[in-house]
């Protein structure tokens, strides 16, 4: 018996600011495993690349989504 994995895009930026942060990042975070916790997979300065990054943790079956931290925390 195989195992299906859905993939499901979340095409809904999330804004998120914090005071005294770094300028504006394209963070796309992803599930490890269906219905687990989201982890950071990488930063982009830019939208595209981090959409390219998307498409691509989604060909491999990962849950992916992109956070628009307007102003990223120093500490993430």
């Amino acid at each position: 018996m195989t195992a299906v994995t859905a993939t499901k895009r979340q095409t809904q930026p999330v804004a998120v600011s914090a005071p005294g942060g770094m300028a504006r990042q394209c963070v796309v975070q992803y599930q490890p495993v269906a219905g687990g916790c989201w982890q950071r997979y990488q930063s982009f300065l830019k939208t595209e690349h981090a959409r390219h990054c998307l498409d691509s943790l989604e060909q491999r079956g990962y849950r992916s989504r992109l956070v628009i931290y307007h102003i990223c925390p120093a500490a993430t």
